[in-house]
C-alpha cells in the first residue's frame, strides 16, 4: 500500500552516496591545500595533523561506502541508512572541527 516506500529510501541512499562524493573531493582538497600553503605559498602550516586529518577522511569515506553497498545487499528499512546519513553528518562535523584547529582557525 505505501508505494513512497522504496521511493524514499532509494532517495535517501543517493543522498548518502552524493555525501560520499563530496567527502572524497575534501579529502583531496585538504592535501592539495595543505602542500600548496607549505610547499608553494610557503604559508607555516601544521602539516601532519593536515595531512593525518586528510588520510583519516579517505578510510573514513571507504568505510562508509563499504558499509552502504552491504546495507543495499540486503533487505532493510530505511532506518538502517537514515542512521549511516546522521553518523556521516555528525563525524564529518567532528573532522572540520579537527581542520579548523590544525589549519589556524577562522
Amino acid at each position: 500500500m505505501n508505494t513512497q516506500r522504496p521511493t524514499e529510501e532509494n532517495d535517501l541512499r543517493q543522498r548518502t552516496y552524493w555525501l560520499i562524493r563530496l567527502r572524497w573531493l575534501a579529502a583531496a582538497a585538504v592535501a592539495t591545500g595543505t602542500f600548496v600553503c607549505a610547499h608553494v605559498l610557503h604559508i607555516p602550516v601544521q602539516e601532519t595533523p593536515l595531512y593525518a586529518v586528510s588520510a583519516l577522511l579517505f578510510l573514513y569515506n571507504a568505510a562508509v561506502l563499504t558499509l552502504l553497498r552491504r546495507l543495499s545487499d540486503v533487505d532493510h528499512s530505511g532506518r538502517e541508512v537514515k542512521g549511516a546519513i546522521n553518523f556521516q553528518i555528525s563525524a564529518d562535523l567532528v573532522i572540520l572541527t579537527f581542520l579548523l584547529h590544525f589549519s589556524g582557525g577562522a
